[in-house]
């Protein structure tokens, strides 16, 4: 079991992701619907929490229509990201309202960055990016979040809350910090050090 580092517990990141769902509300506060749009699998904890608070502020405003997203081969090893839009997508979704992007993590902001593209292609005059946590000191392009819970100045790798390592640990609630794996001797070494 890799060693982990508690960074938020569950009372600070709900804490947190109630003041992301105040300024939601304040800013489209003159919409009728707005567009949830969280990015599967990472999103789904962070989604749920911050759906329900947005609920409870203004009932029946929110309209959700998830998408999929994979970015990331391995922890750290990024990829051109592959979109999927559910079959039901366009059904789902009100394209004249505003889009909020949902994901759990915005760290090199290439996933973020190509589906900003996506819904501008796709007509949407208003996209807006929230993201649990930025991780600005990893970005490689200019974006930003227009709504962030918690910033994260680790440059370590993040679990919980919808973040995961090698598929694990996304359900835990709270945010920790993974430290990285002990190097493994190549064979090579090995050999060298048994002869």
């Amino acid at each position: 079991m890799p060693t982990m580092h508690l960074l938020w517990a569950f009372e600070e990141v709900q804490a947190a992701i109630r003041q992301v769902a105040k300024s939601i509300d304040d800013l489209y506060s003159e919409n009728q619907t707005v567009n949830l749009v969280p990015v599967l699998i990472g999103a789904m904890p962070f989604c749920s929490g911050l759906a329900m608070e947005l609920e409870r502020l203004t009932p029946g405003k929110w309209s959700i229509a998830p998408v999929f997203v994979s970015t990331y081969l391995d922890d750290g090893l990024v990829r051109e990201p592959m979109i999927e839009f559910p079959s039901k997508f366009n059904e789902s979704i009100d394209r004249h309202s505003p889009v909020v992007i949902i994901d759990d993590l915005l760290d090199t902001g290439t996933t973020m960055g190509h589906l900003v593209q996506e819904f501008k292609r796709g007509g949407f005059a208003e996209v807006a990016v929230c993201v649990l946590v930025d991780k600005p000191s990893a970005r490689n392009n200019n974006l930003s979040p227009d709504f962030c819970a918690l910033v994260s100045d680790s440059d370590a790798w993040l679990v919980g809350y919808g973040m995961d390592t090698q598929k694990r640990y996304r359900a835990l609630d709270g945010i920790y910090t993974l430290d990285p794996a002990p190097s493994q001797p190549d064979q090579k070494q090995l050999d060298f050090q048994i002869d």
